[in-house]
């Protein structure tokens, strides 16, 4: 919907029109209608490196390097914001749910 930036989930140009109701996104490509199918293809699944439930836009070092002093930014020592990116998809799941009934979305964001 618009070119990210590198923080995982922003976009370049701040600002715009937010959506948060799911069936409002335009539907992708050889969809007809919304889909909130969200089947194991369809999730990153890392278990067998960070652990069963997992769900970031971020790897564990993010949080363990917040909660150690380290302070934001953009250079290697410094983190972004992974407890509100965690929010944003936490969020996004239980809109799905609520949205379409889709149980796998309620199941994930459940852990």
């Amino acid at each position: 919907l618009y070119e990210l930036s590198e923080l995982s989930g922003h976009a370049k140009v701040a600002g715009g029109d937010h959506v948060s109701d799911p069936t409002a996104v335009p539907v992708g490509p050889n969809k007809t209608q919304y889909d909130s199918d969200l089947s194991d293809k369809g999730i990153r699944n890392d278990y067998w490196n960070w652990g069963k439930g997992y769900i970031s836009a971020y790897p564990p070092d993010q949080f363990i390097m917040l909660e150690n002093g380290a302070s934001y930014g953009g250079q290697n020592n410094q983190v972004w914001a992974p407890y509100y990116t965690l929010h944003k998809i936490l969020a996004g799941l239980i809109d799905v749910y609520l949205v379409s009934g889709n149980k796998k979305a309620l199941e994930v964001a459940e852990g």
